[in-house]
């Protein structure tokens, strides 16, 4: 039997017999507690979560605050209010007005259920929102159909969640009425943790995003205002298969529609460890609103993205098939998606939600395209992603020279994933790490411990950095001396507040994703792909008065890229002379 179904029975059935005990007065009064901080819940949840998020770290208390902010910011209002309001009608009305025995009874029971209903309600919406597997407590709201559309899935036995949302979603357009009401914004509140969990690695992926994680920079459609059948609309020139695309209530859309596509330019801060930002079709959904007010969701069915690591040039890919979850491809800073929906004709968009933030896109002007054709032509040329792409594969090659060279004439500069010291397996601390190669994670060491496992057996050895296939670590020695520093000269007037970057020859840029510094008393090692260095400011500080400091910046690099220079923010500090062919695999 679920545990979910239990719980939820249980809170509504003790609820129940409690009140049922107290008599119907006191159960009223109850009840009317509850629905007042229901109602103050759903009001500060949105503002609330935000904050939460603002305030969650990477790792620790803060990551996993950020993991559960909007299970928090709605479960926490709830009960704090509901004690304030209890406490303060108990207060006002100590004693209990009595009704016959049976009406006792009987109201008491009806109230204590009702209570029970919203309580166990918002507890089931509150958990549904947490970082666990889709199928988190045999409850599994949200899922794929066959084709990968996302589709509803079950219904608690008894579905107070269900009937918590549509009791505060009827009440936001009536006596609990606002600008920004609940039932404009989620029409089905009440699914909306369950989509956040259907990614990556069954649960195990981020399930929330900051704000500022991302930004819409696009909006186009196909198929006009009077709308196109979908079979026309599915079709793209790198896939020329079939593609079918239902609804949420899984049936097969038809009719008269429109594609509305969406381009987001994703921040550092939506990565997940590895580096890559990647997202599911139910993490992402679009509310739409016709002439009448009414709602309609739609989960986009295809997404444009960077095809290959080393070069710019975009193509399309379907969301067709069970947890497909698209990942971004290389390891550059910026990382552009188009994400495209079938919509009823008679619908326009007026919310864009990844992982549940929301975006205001009511007043957006889309570019129109007149044919998929004219789309999959915007696609190539970049236009569609507002991105300059590279040229075609007849273009005259870059002539470079290979990574030997390179590390030899570019002083300080260093392709390899090796750390250059050895840390014995089980001393690691912080440190994620697989098969001798560092994951993620920050950790201090002494120069002792060090020196120490430098004979070690290969079994025992973490002394590499973990990387992708398509990605290839480079290393920028930036101590005192060497020339890549910004120490000396001009550099010196490098700001803290920018982060320290690699451009290669198509204009991509790569932020650093950690360092090695090393002195006398300590090495600290910082290895976080999913949480690239965005200041000097979080870098360990090095300074021209000593000389026994290294510091050496780590970067994940697209492979098959030539790098060009090293800069702080837009301020070049080395110009790499050979440029950098980055074109090797490593282990």
């Amino acid at each position: 039997m679920p545990t979910m179904n239990l719980i939820a029975i249980a809170i509504v059935a003790l609820l129940g017999y409690i009140w049922l005990t107290r008599g119907f007065f006191s159960a009223l009064l109850n009840l009317m507690c509850v629905i007042a901080a229901g109602a103050i819940a759903f009001a500060v949840w949105e503002p609330l979560s935000l904050f939460f998020l603002d305030k969650a770290g990477s790792s620790g208390i803060g990551a996993t605050l950020g993991d559960a902010a909007w299970s928090l910011g709605l479960g926490l209002p709830f009960l704090a209010s509901l004690a304030l309001l209890r406490a303060a009608t108990d207060a006002a009305l100590p004693g209990n007005a009595q009704c016959g025995t049976t009406a006792d009874y009987v109201g008491g029971g009806v109230c204590g259920v009702l209570s029970g209903v919203i309580v166990a309600g918002v507890c089931v919406m509150s958990l549904s929102f947490l970082r666990v597997e889709p199928g988190f407590w045999g409850y599994k709201g949200m899922d794929y159909a066959i084709n990968g559309s996302i589709k509803k899935n079950e219904s608690l036995w008894v579905p107070v969640d269900k009937i918590t949302a549509g009791l505060y979603t009827f009440v936001s357009k009536r006596s609990f009425a606002s600008d920004e009401t609940l039932a404009k914004w989620y029409p089905a509140v009440h699914e909306a943790g369950h989509e956040m969990r259907l990614n990556f690695g069954d649960g195990k992926s981020r399930n929330t995003t900051k704000p500022d994680d991302f930004r819409i920079i696009g909006h186009y459609t196909v198929g006009g205002d009077a709308g196109a059948q979908p079979s026309s609309l599915l079709t793209d020139m790198w896939d020329t298969g079939a593609q079918n695309v239902s609804d949420r209530e899984d049936k097969a859309i038809s009719g008269p529609t429109r594609l509305e596509g969406f381009v987001i330019d994703f921040a550092s801060g939506a990565k997940e460890k590895t580096g890559q930002v990647v997202i599911g079709a139910g993490q992402i959904r679009l509310l739409c609103e016709n002439d009448a007010g009414e709602a309609y969701l739609a989960h986009p069915f295809a997404i444009v993205t960077q095809a290959e690591s080393s070069k710019t040039n975009f193509a399309r890919f379907r969301y067709n098939a069970r947890d497909v979850h698209m990942a971004s491809v290389g390891a550059a800073s910026k990382t552009v998606m188009a994400f495209e929906f079938l919509v009823p004709k008679d619908y326009k968009p007026v919310g864009f939600f990844l992982k549940n933030i929301r975006n205001d896109v009511s007043t957006m002007k889309p570019t129109p395209y007149a044919s998929v054709a004219e789309r999959d032509a915007a696609v190539i040329s970049g236009q569609l992603v507002q991105m300059q792409v590279d040229a075609p594969e007849t273009a005259t090659p870059t002539n470079t020279n290979t990574n030997r060279q390179n590390q030899d004439k570019n002083e300080g500069v260093r392709v390899a994933n090796t750390l250059g010291f050895v840390i014995q397996d089980g001393n690691q601390g912080a440190l994620e790490v697989e098969g001798g190669r560092i994951k993620e994670g920050t950790q201090t060491f002494k120069p002792e411990e060090l020196d120490a496992w430098k004979r070690i057996d290969r079994n025992l050895r973490i002394d590499r950095l973990f990387n992708t296939d398509d990605v290839v670590i480079v290393q920028v020695d930036v101590s005192r001396d060497t020339p890549n520093s910004w120490l000396g000269g001009a550099a010196r007037a490098v700001e803290m507040v920018l982060p320290p970057q690699i451009m290669d020859t198509g204009g991509q840029v790569y932020d650093a994703v950690g360092y090695v510094y090393q002195d006398s008393t300590l090495t600290e090692v910082r290895y976080t792909p999913g949480q690239p260095i965005r200041g000097l400011s979080e870098i360990r500080s090095i300074t021209a008065s000593r000389n026994d400091q290294k510091l050496t910046l780590i970067f994940r690099v697209s492979r098959g890229v030539t790098l060009t220079d090293f800069r702080v923010g837009s301020k070049v500090l080395t110009v790499f002379d050979p440029k950098i062919e980055v074109i090797e695999a490593q282990r």
